[in-house]
C-alpha cells in the first residue's frame, strides 16, 4: 500500500460532521477532510462580478500645464 492509499484510508474513517478531535494528527486529518468537502461543494461555482460605473469621477489638476 502506498502512502497516498494509507492517507486516503485514514481520511475515510474521519467523520467531518462530528466534533473536531483534540489530539494531533487526527485533528489535522479532520480539517483536511472538511476542506476537501468544501472544495467539492464549491467546484465550478463562480463569483458574481461587480460592475462599477463612475459618472462623477474627479481627477486632481496636479498635471495641469505639462
Amino acid at each position: 500500500m502506498t502512502n497516498n492509499e494509507e492517507f486516503e484510508k485514514i481520511l475515510e474513517n474521519i467523520d467531518e460532521n462530528g466534533p473536531e478531535p483534540q489530539e494531533e494528527p487526527e485533528r489535522q486529518y479532520y480539517f483536511i477532510k472538511k476542506a476537501r468537502a468544501l472544495v467539492k461543494k464549491n467546484v465550478g461555482r463562480t463569483r458574481p462580478t461587480i460592475n462599477l460605473e463612475c459618472h462623477n469621477l474627479w481627477l486632481s489638476d496636479e498635471c495641469e500645464g505639462q
